[in-house]
């Protein structure tokens, strides 16, 4: 067979596919070789009313950089552009697309110009502009000194410079100036991106040892702008003290960080807010001078109502739902353990939060639309991420916890360095006697797991007396329930073993789990929630079985009625006890299917089907598993 007849077949072939796999045969390098293809793509500029094809742009513009005034293409509907160039002594060519009632102006193409100063020009200035890594500018640098770039490595060329945080806040800028705005919008599909945000994924296996190798030469790299835009480039790595203790200022006047302080009280992102406050208090010793600042910023924690309509936490908490769960949807993370997609969703989350502050877009509209559209995703991907990272679930991304955590932080760090806190404002609002200090304020929200400590098991040992508080309640007196509120918030706090999980086991069953009797449904939720909790921090099965057996009888035989939602909760979170995978996938098959064969209400059934709609979407694994429960609901609907 001839190469054209095989060009000819495959390009039939390419007919009868669906467009999404066309185009990614075809950007494939290989198969436009191995198959003698040329692909051609159609460029949109402006509201998408100039589509242009690329290869017939990218000649016009190579014409005009060569010197000709005006060069005319026509677009996909056949309508006649000019492309024309104006050239400053002391800019860049400036290239503009017109007819006889538009004109645009187009981006940089000068990496087109048969000119290698120009080009070199180019690179240097959207290097610096949008912060290129230094092993992205070297590589085009060693292209553009030899030669312009063909069609495909300007394609490549942009996607590299939109794969920086500085182009990638310009575009969500603009996406908050218009009307609407999608998720699509802000969230960046590719992986580079977040790869660059927060460091390339090297194997670690929690954000102690990931802070000590990766994230500490990321923020390094980051540092290298000794500017106040570097260090706040680098405060979005503030997302764990380990990470923020990596965070240096030597490069800095004590003037800069002032500046970057009150920029931060204006403007800043959660993360930043709590990255300058801890970093403030590690220096302000040497610093005296960074006291009423470091204040301000820990006043505008206090001072944010976490509920209210406006609160810093509240919108933080919705883009970092926002953010998870598009990119579980996108399973740019598959591979990677939780804690590092987290790390990068809250990097890149407050890399919104900043954007969307200096929009003055209102934030309970906002706020509104994300948990009533995009959570979902969020919760059903971190509920199945417990099976690795036990300690952690996605209840804890409340704005309230959020806050908590913050003001936690701050307390651990201020006892870190309480010998080098000077007397005065900072010492009395950390340390102080008074009811409106840290130390009074302390509550157990403050010492819970973050988001990227829930594969860490908790080095803090259980008090013995708390122990006997514990055994007190669960063995009970004479004739009475087990009370179980000791040991589920001990679980969260400090270290219960199987021991734990086996006297929960035996008080269940000695009650014929009748665990509550008078409670309202609320207390029942909560219960058997804290219990599934308690057998995943124990990896306890055995309590996750006695769990099953109390959904399946408060489901149908109790009074206090459990709501599908809230088994499925209690499933995900109790499944994830299973350390091998496959037991993991095997119990929420089972248990998932059991429910889906059990008597469900009309509004039980839809609302049943788009939870294991988006849990599968997240974990196509569970297809294996959950197939069953798919088709149960599929035939009732």
């Amino acid at each position: 067979m001839s190469s054209s007849q095989k060009r000819r077949e495959v390009i039939g072939v390419l007919n009868l596919l669906p467009p999404v796999i066309v185009d990614s045969m075809v950007a494939e390098t290989r198969c436009q070789d191995k198959y003698e293809l040329e692909p051609d793509f159609v460029l949109t500029f402006g509201n998408g009313d100039i589509s242009v094809s690329r290869s017939h742009l990218y000649d016009a513009i190579r014409t005009v950089l060569s010197g000709v005034e005006t060069v005319r293409v026509n677009d996909v509907d056949g309508e006649s552009w000019k492309i024309t160039i104006v050239i400053d002594d002391h800019v860049l060519p400036k290239i503009t697309i017109s007819s006889e009632t538009k004109r645009k102006h187009l981006p940089d193409f000068s990496v087109l110009s048969s000119n290698a100063t120009t080009r070199i020009k180019s690179l240097e200035r959207v290097a610096e502009e949008l912060d290129l890594p230094i092993n992205a500018r070297e590589q085009w640098r060693r292209i553009l000194e030899v030669r312009p770039l063909d069609n495909d490595e300007v394609d490549d060329y942009f996607a590299d410079c939109r794969d920086t945080a500085a182009h990638v806040a310009r575009d969500i800028r603009r996406s908050f100036s218009a009307s609407e705005v999608a998720v699509s919008d802000l969230v960046p599909k590719s992986k580079r991106y977040y790869e660059r945000l927060v460091g390339v994924y090297d194997g670690s296996s929690s954000v102690l040892e990931y802070a000590a190798k990766a994230g500490c030469e990321v923020i390094q790299q980051r540092v290298t702008d000794k500017s106040i835009d570097g260090f706040l480039g680098s405060l979005l790595l503030s997302s764990h003290t380990s990470l923020c203790e990596e965070i240096r200022t030597e490069h800095l006047s004590t003037e800069e960080l002032i500046q970057a302080f009150d920029y931060i009280e204006k403007y800043g992102d959660v993360l930043s807010l709590i990255g300058a406050i801890e970093i403030g208090i590690r220096d302000v010793h040497a610093r005296p001078e960074l006291e009423a600042g470091i204040t301000r910023l820990i006043h505008r924690i206090i001072n944010d109502d976490a509920n209210g309509s406006q609160s810093l936490f509240k919108l933080f908490s919705a883009l970092f739902v926002m953010v998870d769960g598009e990119l579980a949807r996108l399973h740019l993370f598959s591979g990677d353990p939780p804690f590092y997609r987290r790390m990068a969703s809250l990097a890149h989350a407050a890399l919104i939060q900043r954007q969307f502050l200096r929009s003055r877009k209102d934030v309970n509209a906002f706020t509104k639309w994300v948990f009533t559209n995009h959570a979902v995703g969020f919760y059903t991907q971190n509920l199945c991420d417990m099976h690795l990272e036990p300690r952690w679930n996605p209840d804890l991304a409340s704005p309230e916890q959020i806050r908590a955590d913050c003001l936690g932080r701050i307390l651990i760090t201020g006892y870190d360095h309480q010998n080098t806190i000077p007397d005065g404002e900072l010492r009395d609002l950390i340390f102080g006697d008074n009811s409106t200090s840290l130390t009074a304020m302390c509550s157990t929200l403050q010492f819970l797991a973050g988001p990227l400590e829930g594969g860490v098991d908790n080095p803090s040992a259980l008090p013995s007396t708390i122990n006997q508080i514990i055994l007190q309640q669960i063995n009970g007196g004479s004739g009475e329930e087990p009370v179980f509120n000791a040991l589920i918030n001990s679980a969260l706090i400090y270290h219960v073993d199987a021991s734990h999980a086996e006297l929960a086991v035996k008080a269940i069953k000695n009650v014929n789990h009748c665990i509550v009797k008078n409670n309202s449904n609320d207390d029942l939720i909560r219960l058997l929630l804290g219990l599934a909790y308690v057998a995943v921090v124990t990896r306890s099965t055995e309590l996750a079985d006695e769990l099953r057996i109390l959904v399946r009888r408060y489901r149908h035989d109790s009074p206090m009625h459990l709501s599908v939602v809230a088994a499925l909760r209690v499933c995900m979170v109790a499944s994830a006890a299973a350390v091998e995978v496959k037991s993991w996938k095997k119990y929420v098959g089972e248990w998932l299917t059991e429910l889906a064969f059990s008597d469900l209400e009309n509004d039980e059934i839809q609302q049943f089907h788009v939870w294991l709609t988006s849990l599968l979407q997240v974990v196509p694994e569970l297809w294996v598993s959950c197939s069953k429960a798919d088709a149960a609901l599929m035939a009732i609907r």
